[in-house]
């Protein structure tokens, strides 16, 4: 029989038990845990699962939630101490500085792709409590890749399940993602004029196939394509196609790439007055152009109806 050590993951906590009673149903659960954990353990070391070890990790705060989770080891010790100083977003920017400058790579050598990829699952855990899965399949990878001039840029590949995280929280993922860039010293995205046109068609696309949640304007989703300075890109989720600005080398696939169109227009531009309070309150450079959007000022392309107050009622053919 397999002996599983669970003393400090189920150390007595009653902080939260109010009454005699409480307190021991509290017990009895950790206690019930232990055995099913001791039991599955057992059953796991037969080798007939792909792992031989329990792959749930017992955790009771957001920050060991969110060390097992994704990593690194060693991270849940270092969000406890910022805690005491520090707020939720403060964290989420400082801990990303941190890993990405290797702090946390225990005296391995790391890629600068893979600092970035580290850095930018932990801070995005941390951010969505570690209940989500989009620190894990929301993000497939992250990669450096060149501009026309040859100064590499970073992009980040979204997955469809980065929609769990919320709207909020993928726009927040990408703000993440150039304080990330900016640590490891890498260049902004420059988006050719194709790649805005590209990016564009595909996010109408990807509407009329699953709908989008928040409406934009054209020239909204024009202007935050020129300015953002990561790529937001992703695997392909649909398998229709861009019909006008295909085979776009940087793009990878002419078909539909749902996470990117999630994180652009529902999480970035359809949030962004939600966003520009929280990069106001960071004091981050960079992102006048959301404020930009924020305030209105490319919202031209939308039809609206004065009786609404103004709301978007459709968006019309742009012949």
């Amino acid at each position: 029989m397999i002996v599983v050590d669970f003393a400090e993951l189920l150390a007595d906590d009653d902080s939260l038990a109010t009454s005699p009673e409480m307190k021991k149903y509290h017990h009895t659960l950790k206690i019930q845990v232990k055995e099913a954990l001791v039991i599955a353990s057992e059953a796991k070391s037969k080798g007939f699962d792909p792992k031989k070890e329990v792959e749930i990790y017992i955790a009771q705060d957001v920050a060991s939630r969110t060390e097992g989770l994704v990593g690194p080891p060693g991270i849940a010790k270092r969000l406890k101490e910022l805690e005491d100083d520090y707020s939720k977003d403060q964290i989420v920017v400082k801990i990303a500085q941190e890993i990405a400058r290797g702090e946390f790579s225990n005296g391995d050598m790391q890629t600068v792709e893979e600092l970035a990829d580290q850095a930018l699952r932990t801070a995005l855990s941390y951010q969505t409590e570690g209940i989500t899965a989009a620190p894990i399949e929301g993000i497939s990878k992250v990669r450096l890749k060149p501009n026309l001039n040859g100064n590499e840029y970073l992009a980040i590949y979204y997955a469809g399940p980065i929609r769990s995280a919320g709207g909020t929280a993928q726009g927040v993922s990408v703000i993440i993602a150039d304080i990330i860039r900016e640590t490891l010293d890498l260049a902004r995205y420059e988006a050719t004029p194709n790649e805005v046109e590209r990016m564009l068609e595909e996010v109408r696309l990807y509407n009329q196939i699953m709908h989008l949640q928040l409406p934009t304007s054209d020239d909204e989703i024009r202007h935050a394509w020129k300015n953002i300075p990561v790529m937001i890109t992703g695997d392909p989720t649909e398998k229709e196609e861009v019909g006008g600005y295909r085979d776009i080398e940087s793009m990878d696939s002419n078909r539909v790439r749902g996470g990117a169109c999630l994180v652009l227009n529902d999480g970035l531009v359809g949030r962004a007055k939600k966003i520009t309070k929280r990069i106001k309150k960071l004091n981050l450079d960079g992102w006048g152009w959301l404020e930009e959007i924020a305030a209105g000022k490319y919202t031209d392309s939308r039809e609206t109806d004065s009786k609404e107050g103004g709301k978007p009622t459709k968006v019309t053919p742009d012949y």
